[in-house]
């Protein structure tokens, strides 16, 4: 009896070589008619769901999902379902996430928060709710990374983290980090089955940027008050790495 198809969800956290991984690591263990782009988020799903009961219907043993869709597709669909999701270091996203927004054009196109980014400096624009605490927000599942980016404090940022850090621990999500790409890769091979990867050079990157060591200490400052719940999410996931 054949195996039963199983679902592949790449989340994919802005600034974190996720567009490389998806391209190097992902992309080559599946057919290509067999991968689907989920970038509209949760207002997508019902037509993103219609085109896995499609894939499924026609024959694919696996079908990957990648884009930036936070934790939680699982739940409306009936297949097998393994995540995929890097973690970066926070200030280092953060940084790369801002001069990116500001400077690069992705073909041709300027980022939609363009004009925002080009108005404030780095650390008034990191602490904007749609910019704070990314990784954990999208970590913490549909419908939290909406609410979460616009109320912080009490009792809603507890649940962020609590549900941030169960997604880590479950054992059909694999985590890496983007320090250590190789044991990502190694991850991917070992746990998901994704055998065959490429090498290639990064992707969309952002040139002429800080790096997060020479940031001024008021931006770094800034990073750290505005994304607490991702310096803790990053710290966790290493320790687990390492452990």
């Amino acid at each position: 009896m054949p195996a039963p198809p199983r679902l592949f969800i790449h989340l994919h956290i802005p600034k974190t070589a996720g567009s490389w991984a998806r391209q190097h690591l992902l992309e080559p263990n599946f057919d290509p008619d067999a991968v689907l782009w989920a970038d509209r988020g949760a207002r997508g799903l019902p037509a993103l769901i219609r085109a896995i009961r499609s894939k499924r219907r026609a024959g694919h043993e696996r079908v990957l999902v990648t884009g930036h869709l936070a934790f939680g597709l699982h739940r409306f669909v009936a297949l097998p379902c393994t995540y995929l999701v890097l973690l970066r270091e926070p200030v280092e996203r953060a940084a790369s996430e801002y001069y990116f927004v500001r400077d690069v054009r992705v073909q041709g196109r300027p980022h939609p928060d363009h004009a925002l980014a080009k108005r404030l400096d780095f650390a008034s624009f990191t602490k904007r709710p749609a910019y704070r605490d990314v990784q954990s927000r999208m970590l913490a599942g549909l419908g939290w990374h909406a609410l979460s980016a616009r109320r912080r404090g009490g009792p809603i940022e507890t649940a962020l983290r609590r549900r941030s850090h169960a997604t880590l621990r479950r054992p059909d999500v694999v985590v890496g980090v983007q320090e250590n790409l190789e044991a990502f890769r190694d991850a991917l091979t070992g746990r998901a089955g994704l055998t065959r990867a490429t090498d290639g050079p990064t992707i969309n990157t952002t040139p002429y940027r800080p790096r997060g060591v020479h940031l001024e200490r008021e931006h770094r400052a800034a990073v750290q008050t505005h994304h607490r719940l991702d310096l803790a999410l990053y710290r966790e996931a290493v320790r687990r790495l390492t452990a």
